[in-house]
């Protein structure tokens, strides 16, 4: 319970000061969000709804934002000036709590000191493999015994052999793989080792930020390419996703914190959602 209360209080507080600028999560205010053409009533992240949440949409943020935020976050996060972290973060967890029943295995992929993981870490029982070496903005620092869940130092894709085999209910990872990952075969290693430890039956989600240039209609990165080959759900061209007035994109205010080099009307970071089953 202590744990839970200092994690909420560390979580509020990084929120607000707004530490490592693209995981800033805002409160709404006043009436930033409305229930227009949202479904509040009927979210439910399951295999079988999966392909609702292929790409961010507006729909979407505003049904995470009224009904799993609270609980997450502490206050329903304003769509319009948070990070797409948020709406990554209540993805993954909607897709746990709708999902996979107390007591299943989960594994964090590059989460670092996962606040998914501290989130979940009293119902589940949570892993998380990373190098802690701050690829795209993230920790350098190895969360301690007390953080809930257990740290295997290391990339997936190495096959460390402290990861079980035919272990684990559920590998997730939120905007890691995206990062640092360059090269085809380092992808193939990386799906491979998931397979490894994923149990027969087992779920891979993975949500990976997007870059798309609005003006040719061209984006995404390898890893993008590389995970939707596999993945059970398809997702959309850059010019379908483009086109889709109900597009959910990183707000300006957060843009503008980043080095993207490229103005805000010329491109947009957006979250796709790669989800298969072994």
């Amino acid at each position: 319970m202590i744990k839970r209360v200092v994690h909420k209080i560390y979580q509020l507080l990084g929120n607000f000061l707004g530490t490592k600028g693209e995981n800033t999560c805002n409160p709404v205010q006043g009436k930033t969000v409305t229930f227009e053409n949202a479904f509040p009533l009927e979210l439910l992240v399951t295999p079988d709804t999966i392909h609702n949440f292929t790409y961010s949409t507006v729909r979407n943020a505003i049904a995470f934002s009224s009904l799993r935020s609270p609980d997450f976050y502490g206050f329903p996060f304003d769509i319009y000036r948070s990070a797409i972290k948020c709406y990554q973060d209540l993805l993954v967890l909607s897709f746990i709590r709708d999902t996979l029943p107390h007591g299943s295995k989960i594994l964090d992929v590059g989460g670092a000191n996962s606040r998914v993981l501290t989130h979940l870490s009293n119902d589940y029982e949570c892993w998380c493999i990373d190098k802690y070496e701050g690829l795209g903005h993230g920790d350098v620092v190895v969360p301690g015994a007390d953080g809930g869940f257990r740290v295997v130092v290391d990339y997936m894709g190495n096959f460390n052999t402290d990861l079980p085999d035919n272990y684990f209910d559920l590998v997730f990872s939120i905007s890691a793989l995206e990062h640092g990952v360059q090269k085809k075969k380092d992808i193939q290693n990386i799906l491979q080792d998931i397979d490894r430890v994923l149990k027969t039956g087992g779920f891979s989600l993975h949500c990976i930020d997007a870059v798309i240039d609005k003006t040719n209609c061209t984006g995404g990165k390898l890893v993008n390419s590389e995970f939707f080959q596999v993945a059970l759900n398809t997702l959309p061209s850059w010019s379908e996703i483009v086109a889709d007035k109900d597009l959910y994109v990183l707000p300006e205010n957060i843009f503008n914190k980043w080095n993207m080099g490229r103005p805000y009307n010329e491109i947009c970071v957006i979250d796709t959602c790669a989800f298969w089953v072994k």
